[in-house]
């Protein structure tokens, strides 16, 4: 006889936990980040005004050295991958190459036994004397 287990009110207590946990760590999260704008920026009205009326001249870009930044930056973020995808090629490489192991050899001979058992017992039918 199976007995069942009752949880009762823990259950929806625990949830209703982590929901006002979660829900608190949100308006944390939500007045420090409000509180570090205001402290980055005390006058809003100043700091668009000041935009408005500063225009920022900037030299013009040269393409070749953007260009060359630009894949320097992107080397530097692939690299990991293209370690990752060089020891996994080697692996690759080295079990296609490394020759049958003991499970392939077992495996092959399982099959010849298998596939001679089958051709013995269909070998059999037309060897009974009384049919």
């Amino acid at each position: 006889m199976k007995t069942r287990i009752s949880y009762g009110p823990v259950f929806p207590r625990l949830g209703v936990t982590i929901l006002a946990i979660a829900v608190t760590l949100c308006f944390t999260g939500m007045s420090s980040a409000s509180a570090e704008n205001d402290a980055s920026n005390p006058d809003k009205s100043e700091a668009v005004s000041s935009q408005k009326t500063t225009v920022a001249v900037t030299p013009p870009l040269d393409e070749k050295a953007l260009l060359r930044s630009i894949g320097t930056l992107m080397d530097d973020k692939l690299a990991p991958l293209y370690q990752k995808q060089a020891k996994l090629e080697k692996l690759l490489l080295e079990d296609k190459f490394s020759g049958p192991k003991m499970t392939d050899i077992i495996g092959g001979i399982g099959w010849i036994l298998g596939l001679g058992g089958i051709a013995a017992f269909f070998w059999s039918f037309k060897r009974k004397p009384g049919k």
